[in-house]
């Protein structure tokens, strides 16, 4: 069984974390069954998350079981065993099940789960086309005299598709003499990254400047169409504050850049919960409260696929000079 710790458990597990505060629509329903499942192509394991979401007018509702629930999982039409994250080492969340098995671009996927007591949910999702990379360069700049660290990611847009991409910045400190198993127990977060003069990222309008408004991506995977650049070659353009350099007491620094192409629906979803989380106004009564996108037909709750690219660990040292 191999999964990629580093980026895929993260991407999935992002989800799992963000809904605990999941509603239903209606003030005085009933608590729904939330599902979350993100396929993708670098592991083959994927995982299942059920749980219950919480009723909007905040009323305690008892713990309902997944006692006698039926998952379903098929790729291309046929069914993969299900199996219980409990016999996995390592913590998972409660009521998550797995199927073993590698996925590619094109896939057609189905999650079917059967409660007693509900109708039957179901979601579907299509693994995307991988990340039409061109080339991926890096730069140090100073800024108010601190240095900062750039990207410039150059990739070719398909004109014949609507895509939806994602990037997100990862970044570790070794010791200058780490040994290969402090290389591998070191430190893997994911960067903040300033993207106001990078078009397809920067949401904001002139009225969240006046009141401050954020513009924030969740869990720093930065996402965008390409509605405006559909067919054109593209570099994207960003930087963040360097943690530090080669050259610091704290050891050396490395990079490393993860790309993703999204399912329509993964996208929408992630978006929903962007704009969610930035609606500052809407928390104080002076906005409308948005709701979450979820592609779950009788539940709530995200399938959605990704094709993920990620290149080698980059010295920060032969562009933080």
């Amino acid at each position: 069984m191999r999964i990629i710790l580093a980026v895929c458990l993260p991407v999935i597990c992002m989800c799992f974390a963000c809904d605990s505060e999941l509603v239903t629509d209606k003030v005085t329903g009933e608590s729904k069954l939330v599902l979350y499942c993100i396929p993708s192509n670098t592991s083959d394991t994927t995982f299942i998350q059920l749980l219950w979401s919480k009723p909007l007018n905040g009323n305690q509702v008892s713990e309902r079981s997944i006692a006698g629930t039926m998952i379903s999982f098929c790729l291309n039409g046929e069914e993969r065993a299900i199996e219980s994250a409990d016999k996995l080492a390592g913590h998972r969340p409660e009521n998550t099940f797995y199927t073993v098995g590698t996925l590619k671009e094109g896939d057609e996927i189905e999650v079917r789960v059967s409660c007693p007591g509900i109708p039957v949910i179901t979601a579907r999702t299509i693994i995307p086309s991988a990340f039409p990379l061109e080339k991926v360069e890096g730069f140090s700049k100073a800024i108010l005299g601190q240095t900062a660290v750039g990207f410039r990611i150059t990739f070719q847009d398909c004109a014949t598709t609507k895509d939806y991409y994602g990037i997100k910045i990862l970044c570790k400190t070794l010791p200058e003499e780490s040994t290969q198993r402090e290389a591998c127990q070191s430190t893997v977060k994911s960067l903040a990254l300033n993207v106001e003069s990078e078009p397809l990222m920067n949401d904001k309008f002139e009225v969240d400047d006046i009141f401050y408004l954020s513009n924030d991506y969740y869990r720093n995977l930065y996402i965008y169409e390409d509605e405006k650049i559909s067919g054109q070659t593209y570099t994207l353009n960003f930087d963040f504050m360097a943690q530090n350099t080669s050259t610091s007491v704290s050891g050396k620094v490395f990079y490393k850049v993860v790309l993703f192409t999204l399912s329509k629906e993964l996208y929408k979803y992630l978006w929903s919960v962007n704009r969610l989380n930035n609606n500052e106004l809407g928390k104080v009564g002076l906005a409308p409260i948005y709701k979450k996108y979820t592609n779950v037909v009788n539940g709530v709750g995200i399938v959605g696929a990704c094709n993920i690219y990620e290149t080698e660990w980059m010295d920060a040292s032969l562009f933080c000079k």
